[in-house]
């Protein structure tokens, strides 16, 4: 449970920086 509830965080974490860098790269 600890872990999903982590993963679930680390989620949008990951989405967030994920679409900056995707900014990034496409410009």
């Amino acid at each position: 449970m600890k872990y999903k509830r982590w993963s679930l965080s680390q989620k949008l974490e990951i989405l967030a920086s994920s679409q900056e860098i995707g900014v990034v790269e496409t410009c």
